[in-house]
């Protein structure tokens, strides 16, 4: 976009990608903790939301063989 049309453009579109995956990555860890608190009520769901955003961040720390094929 800040090539072919204008820099505004190009920035506005580059902070809209950025918030697009902030909220997607917390409505994922929202997800799971609610989703889990289903089979275990008892537990605090900030339990897994704390173990869904270490998940992510081990995943993401290792290499890109490793992060392939876990996807």
């Amino acid at each position: 976009a800040t090539r072919f049309v204008d820099p505004a453009l190009g920035f506005a579109l580059g902070w809209n990608y950025w918030f697009n995956w902030a909220i997607t990555l917390a409505v994922d860890i929202s997800t799971a903790a609610l989703v889990t608190e289903f089979w275990l009520p008892d537990m605090p769901g900030w339990i897994f939301s704390l173990v869904a955003l270490l998940l992510i961040f081990l995943i993401n720390i290792t290499s890109v063989k490793s992060f392939g094929e876990t996807e």
